[in-house]
């Protein structure tokens, strides 16, 4: 069964189902596949078409101090959402990342490790991924393992196959093969009509339709924007406001990237195998040096990892291997093509690429490439950050999103803290013999801009997970408080981010919400 087109309708469609998912993202294709295959009816709800495009610009979106890329070059409307845009990176998020932020604010988790694990293993099959551990050692031996990595806890974090990133294009036969779903594209949602604190119906345009969907509950998995956007509209009547959670809206953190030294190699065969990408079992890994849960519970470091960065300019074997799988994996063929036409000129770059995958099984930037240490840590979730809804509406009827996003002092700290440590992991290890590091200066707030950092949209905490309405804006199950059947399955449930890329916990949350629901 084909997905279905509210641009092709005229006047009102009605649809009954018993699960509402809205949002075809990676999260909301997750929780509507997993309720689906249980059998129960649920109907998918999607803003953008057959395929996704992504938003470098919004006009629903405005902003009152920086600009924030979570909401412009972050998004993505289409079936399969940002999984079009995304590197497809796997890594858990650790136990001890779940007790709470840094900061005035230590309000953690209200879940554990053990609630979320088991739906690492379902993603791990329905993705093709191997369930071998992403610690350094055991089974995956490797030379960094003979390391000095006193303060730091090293990991390899796993990589979707770029031909099974675009969750849409990987589980479409899954998803299309099971009556029990139905699909609608190009349709945004509008409204949602309730009952007291039920909700019974949404409300979706398309370009010349109106859409009713009769359900028995309801799951915003639109992305954090678009869901905080959503619940805010929810509670935007006098009869509603009493009952709004506290924190919905606020605490708005992402994480942010920094460059903190330049890598001048001196020998590129050690630095490849050490420090390269590796395969195995047709998997690339990447390594990141991660703060311990040590520095981390005492607060000495934020949720934090290093990593190596390599800058190739356009014309290098290696940007043109990545431009092409980049433009096949978001369905432009054209794109790719087009990268092609470079491949004469980089010839023995793509050759050297090539010997290093298969007879070292390693991925390798060109030597000309320039190579740069960057941190990514998380942004202290402040309550000064945060969306809000502007008195202006957008041509649908919807109140625009306001944001306020700011950069605070505690970056120029947290770097401070950092570096000492690699500096130190560095020089007991002799890496000097290998490439000198050259540490930047270190950046103030203000700083802190596209020129050495940027953040790297992932927009956490605006509906945190809490024990209450006061701590948080949904129970651990991910019902939003004030409500009776409406859930929200997206990153910005997380109270705080971690280290590790969230989209990986975000769609096991997802699963684990679905069967809940079921």
């Amino acid at each position: 069964m084909q997905p279905y087109d509210l641009s092709e309708n005229h006047g009102t469609v009605h649809v009954e189902t018993e699960v509402c998912v809205i949002g075809g993202g990676p999260v909301g294709l997750s929780v509507a596949r997993r309720v689906a295959e249980s059998g129960r009816s649920v109907v998918l709800l999607e803003r953008g078409g057959l395929v996704a495009q992504p938003q470098s610009a919004s006009d629903d979106v405005g902003f009152d101090a920086r600009a924030y890329g979570g909401a412009t070059s972050g998004r993505a409307y289409g079936i399969g959402g940002t999984s079009a845009l995304w590197g497809g990176q796997l890594l858990p998020i650790m136990e001890h990342e779940l007790d709470g932020s840094l900061g005035s604010d230590r309000l953690g988790w209200p879940i554990r490790i053990g609630d979320v694990g088991p739906y690492y293993s379902i993603l791990d099959r329905w993705l093709n991924i191997d369930a071998s551990p992403f610690e350094v050692g055991g089974d995956f031996p490797h030379p960094i393992a003979g390391l000095d990595w006193t303060g730091f806890a090293p990991r390899y974090s796993k990589w979707i196959h770029f031909g099974r990133r675009h969750m849409w294009t990987a589980w479409k036969k899954d998803l299309l093969g099971n009556r029990s779903l139905r699909i609608w594209l190009n349709c945004r949602v509008t409204g949602m009509m309730r009952e007291g604190r039920r909700i019974h119906r949404v409300i979706a345009c398309g370009s010349h339709a109106r859409m009713i969907v009769s359900t028995q509950r309801v799951v915003l998995a639109a992305g954090a924007i678009e869901s905080t956007r959503l619940a805010l509209a929810m509670f935007d009547s006098p009869e509603m406001i009493a009952s709004r959670p506290a924190a919905l809206g606020s605490y708005l953190h992402d994480h942010l990237s920094l460059r903190v030294a330049r890598i001048e190699t001196i020998r590129h065969g050690r630095m490849r195998s050490l420090f390269s990408p590796v395969f195995r079992d047709g998997v690339m890994r990447t390594l990141r040096i991660e703060a311990t849960s040590e520095n981390v519970r005492s607060g000495s470091l934020p949720s934090a990892y290093a990593h190596i960065v390599a800058e190739a300019d356009p014309g290098s074997g290696f940007a043109i291997a990545r431009d092409v799988l980049r433009a096949l994996q978001r369905g432009r063929p054209s794109d790719a093509l087009r990268s092609f036409a470079r491949v004469p000129a980089a010839m023995p770059e793509l050759v050297e690429m090539a010997f290093w995958r298969i007879a070292r099984r390693r991925l390798v930037a060109p030597k000309r490439a320039s190579l740069h240490l960057h941190v990514d840590f998380q942004q202290t979730p402040d309550v000064r950050n945060r969306i809000y809804l502007a008195q202006d509406r957008d041509p649908d009827g919807c109140r625009r999103v306001r944001i306020d996003w700011r950069v605070f002092d505690d970056v120029a700290h947290w770097i401070s803290q950092i570096e000492p440590h690699l500096r130190v992991l560095w020089h007991k290890n002799h890496l000097e013999r290998a490439a000198l590091l050259k540490f930047y200066e270190r950046p103030a707030a203000a700083a802190f801009d596209l020129s050495n950092g940027y953040d790297i949209f992932h927009p956490a905490g605006t509906t945190r997970m809490g024990l209450d309405p006061e701590s948080g804006c949904v129970d651990r199950d991910l019902l939003l408080f004030g409500t009776e059947n409406l859930f929200i399955a997206s990153t910005s449930v997380f109270p705080s981010l971690g280290a590790a890329n969230p989209t990986y916990t975000a769609m096991a949350l997802g699963i684990r919400l679905a069967d809940h629901l079921v």
